[in-house]
C-alpha cells in the first residue's frame, strides 16, 4: 500500500468512526422507515407492526428520540414513488432527523442502485441508516458505497487494458 493510500484510508476510518459517534449519541432525533409490499391489516402480528416494534425497541435501548415514523403499506420496494419514502426524504433534506432506522437496508429499496443513492444522499445531509436486524451494516454500508462508486472506473480501466 503506497503512504498516500494509508494517509486516506486512515482519513476515511476516522471521518467514519466521527460520523458514527456523533450520530449516535443518546438523545439523538429518529426516524423510523417501515414498509410491505402486500397491504396489510395492522394488527400485532403483521410485519409492519414487527418492523416498527423491532426500529422503536433498538431506538428505547439507545435513549434516542424517535420523532417520526414513516410507513408504506402495499407499496413494493422497487417503486420510488412511495408516499412514506418521500415525505421521510424530504424531512431529511430539512434536518428533522440524524438516525433512520429501518428493519433491513431492502425495506429503504430493492434497487441496488437507487439504494446507493439513497444512502449517498442521506449521508450527505448527515443522516445515518441503521438496519436494526443488522446494525453492523454502518461501517459496511460506506464500505460497499466506496467500493461501487470506485467500480465503473475499475471496469473501465479493465475495459482499456483489453484493448
Amino acid at each position: 500500500m503506497k503512504p498516500s493510500q494509508t494517509t486516506t484510508h486512515q482519513q476515511d476510518r476516522k471521518t467514519i468512526s466521527r460520523h458514527l459517534t456523533s450520530a449516535l449519541r443518546p438523545s439523538f432525533p429518529a426516524a423510523i422507515y417501515i414498509r410491505t409490499a402486500l397491504r396489510e391489516n395492522h394488527n400485532d402480528c403483521s410485519s409492519l407492526s414487527r418492523q416498527r416494534r423491532a426500529c422503536e425497541q433498538f431506538a428505547a435501548s439507545r435513549k434516542w428520540r424517535v420523532t417520526h415514523i414513516y410507513e408504506d403499506n402495499g407499496y413494493p420496494g422497487n417503486n420510488d414513488q412511495r408516499p412514506g419514502l418521500q415525505h421521510m426524504l424530504t424531512d431529511a433534506q430539512k434536518g428533522e432527523f440524524k438516525v433512520l432506522l429501518v428493519y433491513n437496508l431492502d425495506r429503504l429499496s430493492r434497487s441496488v442502485a437507487d439504494l446507493l443513492n439513497m444512502l449517498a444522499s442521506l449521508e450527505a445531509h448527515g443522516i445515518t441508516v441503521i438496519p436494526v436486524a443488522a446494525p453492523f451494516q454502518p461501517l459496511f454500508q460506506r464500505l460497499l458505497l466506496n467500493i461501487l462508486t470506485a467500480w465503473p472506473g475499475t471496469l473501465k480501466a479493465t475495459r482499456q487494458e483489453d484493448k
